[in-house]
């Protein structure tokens, strides 16, 4: 899985062909092909193109959102993802979530 974190403040993400291009005051900076992302996390005052937005959901990449001093997440799921209520009950218990997290990033670290 790949995931491309945009987190300056200022940038801007848009759609070109198969790629997202983002831009610092007009300039392009980089170039990533969408075809390996599997996640975007944005995080701060950036700007998303709404056609990069769109086709992230039709090629499944999910969206994670951090804004605000506190960094609250939101997330934008793409499309055909369906989420069972019995995970959506279990995120919101912070006892539950915090094993979690803390098993994930164990799996992730030793995946390396």
């Amino acid at each position: 899985m790949t995931t491309l974190y945009i987190d300056k403040k200022g940038l801007n993400a848009s759609l070109e062909g198969e790629a997202i291009v983002v831009r610092e005051k007009g300039q392009r900076i980089v170039t990533v092909p969408l075809g390996p992302i599997d996640r975007v996390v944005l995080r701060g005052e950036v700007t998303v193109d709404t056609r990069l937005l769109s086709r992230c959901g039709e090629r499944g990449v999910g969206i994670l959102i951090l804004s605000g001093r506190k960094q609250l997440p939101t997330l934008l799921l793409p499309r055909g993802y369906k989420p069972k209520f019995f995970d959506f009950l279990l995120s919101q218990h912070l006892f539950f979530l915090l094993p979690l997290l803390f098993a994930l990033l164990r799996q992730a670290l030793n995946q390396r």
